[in-house]
């Protein structure tokens, strides 16, 4: 088996990837459409790991005062004031968004429940799975299976008992292969929201309680492990909030108000909503649609900020990587900017062996840095694309050994980029 791509130590990756081509091409145009398109978070702050937590129902002001949750909000760029999918307040269209980073408008599944077919647009595992890493997903509802279908998931589990989803989750995670990207849901404060009726229980207030504990022993295995310390981000989130005796009322503001936390390297602890004044909006009260300019910080962005995280990008949808745009607070863009001499040097890179005929599964380096990052491409490599557009890199890792091609890039001027 192939080492996992992003397992390996940048030294190594740069490495094994030079090997792989007799040819040295100067990156130049790259480098110059890279540091247009600079993504949110700074090279040095990206990780291996990233830890998608979905808390189902979850109440944003319902969690002050629990001690694991305060640590999150110290420690955290967050707000309390994101918002849901405009088109619903149900569980499955909401969590599609969050592993799409599309609305639904976009990705077009409305149903709650699975419809025994498939999402069909990207995800952040076909991210993952395409770099060589590990996916998870563990989750307290039976209709997840959707997303079993839908997507390359390594490890997947569904189960009602929230001690059957921890287990696996920690034994993935302390393994010798951990997830590189997991989503781990707990339902606890939706089904106490609906068999009691509401948030504002005591049932509801210790359903929350429980999820902090659970909290708490995600932050102990991260504290505890040399392998996680420095090298994992926690993205938190929901499908909805808890509005009155349910949440079907997409318009109930205690249905689509929700919080929204990222935890890890680089991360500026405060307000999201003032590390990203030129990208979102804080809505107030509103509940925007999707047509309306600058967009609330939403829980599709889960999907933004994990791809992100792990330095992954593709070309189609949310993952283009212009459109990973949610800062946390230490962006590459400064990075680059007080580094602007020295990124504007040419890297080359050599590769030998280039075997275009053969080439099966296809993915293209979209920045030459130190750790160069794949996306799949939608169109084979040709040997005939060495012409008057920008270089792009493709690489084939489907048998644990590379191919390469050469494709054209459209002008970076262009208005889509």
């Amino acid at each position: 088996m192939p080492t996992s791509i992003l397992s390996q130590s940048p030294a190594r990756r740069n490495g094994s990837f030079a090997r792989i081509l007799s040819l040295t091409i100067s990156l130049m145009l790259l480098l110059v459409l890279d540091i247009c398109t600079a993504d949110s978070i700074a090279e040095k702050d990206k990780v291996e790991y990233v830890i998608a937590i979905s808390v189902d129902g979850l109440v944003p002001n319902k969690v002050l005062g629990l001690p694991n949750f305060q640590r999150l909000r110290s420690e955290s760029a967050f707000t309390d004031n994101a918002r849901n999918q405009f088109l619903s307040s149900q569980t499955t269209p909401n969590h599609a968004s969050m592993l799409t980073g599309l609305s639904i408008e976009e990705h077009k599944y409305k149903m709650d429940g699975d419809n025994g077919k498939k999402v069909g647009k990207a995800s952040v595992f076909d991210l993952v799975k395409a770099a060589g890493g590990k996916t998870c997903l563990f989750a307290q509802k039976e209709k997840f299976q959707l997303f079993q279908r839908s997507w390359p998931i390594d490890r997947f589990k569904w189960s009602k008992e929230n001690s059957e989803i921890n287990n696996a989750f920690f034994k993935e995670m302390k393994s010798t292969n951990p997830c590189n990207y997991v989503l781990l849901h707990w339902r606890e404060p939706d089904l106490i929201g609906h068999r009691y009726k509401g948030a504002d229980t005591k049932h509801y207030k210790q359903a929350v309680q429980v999820v902090d504990r659970f909290l708490g022993q995600v932050f102990q295995m991260i504290d505890t492990s040399s392998r996680f310390q420095g090298n994992t981000a926690i993205v938190l989130t929901t499908d909805h909030g808890f509005g009155g005796e349910n949440h079907s009322e997409r318009d109930n503001r205690g249905n689509y108000q929700i919080p929204f936390y990222i935890w890890g390297p680089g991360v500026k602890p405060g307000d999201l909503y003032e590390l990203n004044k030129t990208t979102r909006k804080d809505p107030g009260k509103n509940r925007p649609p999707v047509t309306a300019g600058l967009q609330p910080i939403r829980n599709q962005d889960s999907a933004v900020v994990s791809a992100d995280y792990l330095g992954l990008y593709s070309e189609v949808d949310r993952f283009q990587r212009h459109k990973l745009d949610l800062a946390v607070g230490s962006s590459s863009s400064e990075q680059d900017a007080s580094n602007q001499d020295e990124s504007l040097a040419p890297t080359p890179i050599s590769v030998e062996n280039a075997d275009f005929a053969n080439t099966t599964k296809v993915f293209t380096f979209v920045r030459p840095t130190p750790t160069p990052t794949l996306m799949p491409s939608t169109s084979p490599a040709a040997s005939s694309a060495l012409t008057d557009g920008y270089i792009l890199f493709i690489q084939d890792f489907s048998k644990g050994n590379g191919f390469l091609g050469l494709e054209r890039m459209p002008d970076p001027t262009a208005p889509d980029l």
